[in-house]
């Protein structure tokens, strides 16, 4: 909705009932699954059931999102298992589970990123990168991480909508950032994936973003199918 003064307002009175954040030192990399369900920082659980693809030993991370997490970026081991030669799958769920079901709810990290994006597109840039360092110290190795500072409005938010990506992985919020990001032609993205040898791509406000209405709401209602 772009309504950002709003969303700040109310990302501000979440965080100040919850502002718990795990600090990942305390975190298990060895163990099979880092994450309880039910963990400090969720607020309202619930899960997207998905299928056996979704799992940690099919999906496949993609290659420049692994890459684009620093070696003492703990999500980097947290959230992620190698699950074949140079391919990782994504066990950070915050259900608790490796399996194809994934933790689509409401957890304060999550809030800490609306509520800075919401700072730095409305130019308070500083509370927002406050709010973004807040996070990040959790996620670093301790004693390593060096906090963002003061940046230009548009190097700022696109340091927080780069994290929001790398924090949220299989939260069920890429799909919508992308279609509200793809309406600013500076953050526009086209998706491109290789298989086989084929180069599939997805460029911004395409009409595969939405899916076909079924042929028998059509028959019943009448309504004008969506454009392909």
């Amino acid at each position: 909705m772009d309504d950002y003064s709003e969303a700040q307002r109310f990302a501000d009175s979440c965080l100040r009932l919850h502002p718990t954040l795990m600090d990942y030192n305390t975190l298990n990399a060895a163990a099979t699954i880092p994450f309880t369900r039910y963990n400090p920082e969720v607020i309202f659980h619930s899960v997207i059931l998905g299928t056996g693809m979704l799992g940690v030993n099919n999906w496949r991370v993609d290659s420049l999102l692994y890459r684009s997490y620093s070696a003492d970026d703990l999500r980097r081991t947290l959230f992620y298992r190698s699950n074949g030669p140079g391919t990782f799958g994504f066990r950070g769920s915050y259900d608790g589970t490796v399996t194809g079901n994934h933790f689509n709810g409401i957890a304060a990290d999550e809030i800490y990123l609306i509520r800075a994006e919401c700072h730095a597109r409305l130019g308070d840039l500083a509370p927002g990168l406050q709010d973004l360092n807040t996070l990040l110290e959790k996620r670093w190795r301790k004693g390593s991480f060096t906090p963002v500072g003061a940046a230009p409005a548009d190097e700022a938010l696109l340091k927080i909508l780069e994290e929001r990506r790398k924090e949220l992985v299989l939260r069920s919020t890429r799909w919508i950032d992308l279609r509200r990001l793809n309406k600013e032609p500076r953050f526009q993205k086209t998706l491109v994936r290789q298989l086989d040898n084929n180069t599939y791509s997805l460029p911004p406000e395409d009409p595969r973003y939405t899916f076909l209405i079924p042929q028998a709401v059509i028959e019943l209602s009448g309504i004008t199918q969506n454009r392909r």
